[in-house]
C-alpha cells in the first residue's frame, strides 16, 4: 500500500513552509489561464457591438443621403 507524504490537510496546506509559496502559484496561474482563456470572447463582442454600430451609422448616412437626392 502506498504511504500518503503528509500526515494532515494542514501539512499539505504548509508543505514544510512552502506551501503559501506553492498555493500562490498555483492560484496565479490559475488567474492568468482563466484570463487568456475568458478575454478573447469578451474582446470578440465588443468587436462585433462596435461593428453592428459603425454599421447602423453607415446605413442611416446612405438614408439620409438618398433623401436628400430624391426630395
Amino acid at each position: 500500500m502506498t504511504r500518503f507524504q503528509f500526515e494532515s490537510w494542514y501539512d499539505v496546506m504548509m508543505m514544510s513552509g512552502h506551501g503559501p509559496f506553492v498555493w500562490a502559484s498555483f492560484a496565479i496561474t490559475f488567474a492568468i489561464v482563466a484570463y487568456l482563456w475568458i478575454m478573447p470572447g469578451i474582446r470578440e463582442r465588443r468587436l462585433l457591438r462596435e461593428q453592428r454600430r459603425l454599421l447602423a451609422i453607415e446605413a442611416a448616412q446612405h438614408a439620409a443621403a438618398r433623401e436628400g437626392q430624391g426630395g
